[in-house]
């Protein structure tokens, strides 16, 4: 560019193109954190997300206990998952007064699914936490 040209250039124009670089580097910095974010979370073994999680609980008079999920967040999106959406299934006994239950989402009920790693307890009938789990939903 010469001289002439630069003389040329309203600093409204510039502006626009200093702005248009500086939010650019915002979005890639954005997307570096969450790509940051979503590798860390394999460090805890036990909490690595999965379509399927099974759970090894308490038997109630040696059955599997009802049991409820809640406070589903995502862990890149932070977004709620409706706990209603999380099924138990009974996969046997698992030794003295345990049961083997399989957790999963049935994502064929939910309209629109954010894909996210979704931490949550699940909990039986008088609120007391069973255990922690990390369901794979939405991808």
């Amino acid at each position: 560019m010469s001289n002439e040209e630069l003389i040329r250039l309203r600093p409204r124009d510039l502006a626009a193109v200093w702005g248009t670089a500086f939010g650019q580097m915002v979005d890639l910095s954005r997307a570096w954190l969450n790509v940051l974010m979503e590798a860390g979370s394999a460090e805890d073994p036990a909490l690595v997300g999965d379509h399927r999680v099974e759970l090894r609980v308490r038997a109630t008079d040696g059955r599997m206990p009802r049991l409820a999920a809640r406070n589903l967040v995502g862990e890149t999106f932070r977004r709620s998952l409706d706990p209603s959406l999380v099924t138990f299934t009974d996969r046997g006994p698992a030794g003295p007064d345990l049961v083997l239950v399989e957790c999963g989402v049935d994502e064929s009920r939910a309209s629109s699914i954010k894909g996210d790693l979704y931490h949550g307890e699940v909990v039986d009938e008088r609120g007391a936490v069973m255990g922690r789990i990390v369901l794979d939903a939405g991808s």
